[in-house]
């Protein structure tokens, strides 16, 4: 069984480490990439993992230095969210942040359960969503409003499904 590990959002001092991991922010992108947005406005940041944070990756995160998750602003919003998964952090560069209402938290990474709730990589989807296929299961996160979400990966092919 792939190894699993639980999203903290943690009370700590925030990092200065613009590539450090965050629950509701992300603050890096590529030179040429801008905030995602849909017809309805931008995407609300979801969370940005460094992989190198995670005391062990699992097998779909194995190649990626860097992920970033954003979701549509809405529980009840139908728009695809983005995921961006990045090899490598030497090209990211600052992204103009969104600006939220909630308060972003750095994550920090705890041993977790196969089938536990809320934030977390690695493991299987819980509670369980018809239609996902266990083997592209990459991670899990709620948002502010307590939507959860799936991240999943089929080759290099990511998407973000609500639960």
């Amino acid at each position: 069984m792939d190894p699993v590990y639980r999203m903290v959002a943690s009370d700590m001092r925030p990092p200065r480490d613009p590539f450090a991991s965050w629950l509701g922010r992300v603050r890096v992108g590529l030179p040429d990439e801008a905030w995602p947005s849909g017809a309805e406005g931008p995407l609300a940041p979801l969370c940005q993992l460094n992989t190198v944070e995670i005391p062990e990756r699992p097998p779909l995160l194995e190649r990626v230095a860097l992920l970033t998750v954003f979701a549509p602003p809405g529980a009840e919003d139908a728009r695809p969210g983005e995921v961006r998964a990045y090899p490598s952090i030497a090209d990211l560069v600052p992204l103009q942040e969104l600006r939220r209402a909630s308060q972003p938290r750095p994550i920090q990474w705890e041993p977790g359960a196969a089938d536990a709730e809320g934030g977390r990589v690695g493991g299987v989807p819980f509670p369980a969503a018809p239609g996902l296929d266990p083997a592209e299961f990459v991670l899990q996160v709620r948002d502010d409003g307590g939507a959860l979400f799936y991240v999943l990966r089929s080759g290099e092919d990511w998407r973000l499904v609500a639960a």
